[in-house]
């Protein structure tokens, strides 16, 4: 899913290893790029297996805020649109179960979710509430919100 305005090449696998003859020195960039997504995909099959879905829910956010996070007051907004269904999907769980858990942040006070927007607590983000394997960048360092 891409979350911005992106560029599709379709390249045949001779297309493509005739680009890279050609221009060597893209090894490196696409070399990087693989291994990006694949030590994400191991962290994403671990997290299926050791984490609760409310953990993977809180660790997909606070990673989104993370990349995509603007400063709200004290709060962090998610500068994306994330619909309830996307988030179920990305999670591989219904909208009905992401929508109860986000209720219920809600009601403690961790987030505020309008319209395909969701804005996390300063405090809760600042916390960390996904342990120290995902670190939150100071929210002071983040953008402000217009």
């Amino acid at each position: 899913v891409a979350l911005c305005a992106r560029a599709r090449l379709a390249a045949s696998g001779a297309q493509f290893g005739g680009l890279l003859e050609r221009h060597p020195v893209l090894y490196r960039n696409f070399v990087e790029l693989f291994c990006q997504r694949s030590r994400l995909m191991f962290l994403a099959l671990g997290s299926w297996t050791a984490f609760s879905l409310d953990e993977r829910l809180a660790m997909h956010l606070v990673h989104l805020a993370n990349g995509h996070g603007l400063r709200d007051g004290a709060d962090v907004a998610i500068n994306l649109h994330l619909p309830q269904e996307q988030l179920a999907q990305l999670l591989g769980v219904t909208r009905q179960r992401v929508s109860q858990i986000l209720h219920e942040w809600e009601r403690l006070g961790r987030v505020h979710v309008r319209y395909g927007r969701v804005v996390l607590d300063g405090i809760w983000f600042a916390s960390n509430p996904t342990g120290p394997h995902l670190l939150s960048v100071p929210i002071a360092s983040l953008p402000l919100a217009h």
